[in-house]
């Protein structure tokens, strides 16, 4: 049977199962990245999360906030929403974010935040959190985020200031994140 003899509804039946062997191929089929290949997960299961804090620096040098850990989530990175050309983008700050000496800076949503890819449960509102901010100078700080819903940081609840060195950290908190399309 040559290609001219073969009936139009079997070549679309071929061209449709050939099509989702190779999506299927390609797909990664990590928890954390498609919900469904876990039986345990549920479609509204999250993945990814953010938190967000004031960082205070009281001293006389910047210092650098150039990584984060969690037992939360398997990745936890420094990411910006930034205006490029027009279009608001998320991305990782390679380098870290400088934290001007005299100055606070504060990570919110819709600005610099803690991305937390591949959650390890779902972040449950009133529930809390470890994170261990790695300073350039002040070293390793732990803070505690409360869980919250929506995009407001709590009125209340919140865990103590921590200090380290120059740098003050507070009004730590976190919650879900929309999906990322990678």
């Amino acid at each position: 049977m040559n290609m001219r003899t073969i009936p139009a509804g079997l070549l679309i039946a071929l061209v449709v199962g050939l099509s989702s062997v190779i999506g299927i191929a390609a797909h990664d089929s990590t928890p954390e990245a498609s919900p469904a290949a876990s039986p345990a997960a549920s479609p509204v299961a999250m993945s990814t999360g953010a938190a967000f804090m004031t960082i205070a620096n009281n001293g006389d040098t910047a210092d650098r906030l150039i990584a984060v850990e969690t037992e939360a989530a398997g990745v936890a990175e420094i990411h910006e929403v930034a205006d490029v050309s027009g279009v608001m983008t998320m991305r990782p700050l390679d380098d870290g974010l400088e934290i001007p000496a005299g100055e606070s800076v504060e990570l919110m949503p819709g600005g610099y935040h803690v991305m937390m890819i591949g959650l390890k449960g779902d972040l449950m509102p009133g529930e809390t959190f470890d994170l261990t901010l790695t300073f350039e100078h002040a070293g390793d700080v732990t803070v505690t985020a409360r869980i919250v819903m929506g995009n407001e940081k709590p009125a209340e609840g919140m865990a103590e200031p921590v200090n380290a060195g120059d740098i003050t950290v507070s009004d730590v908190w976190s919650r879900g994140a929309p999906a990322m399309s990678h």
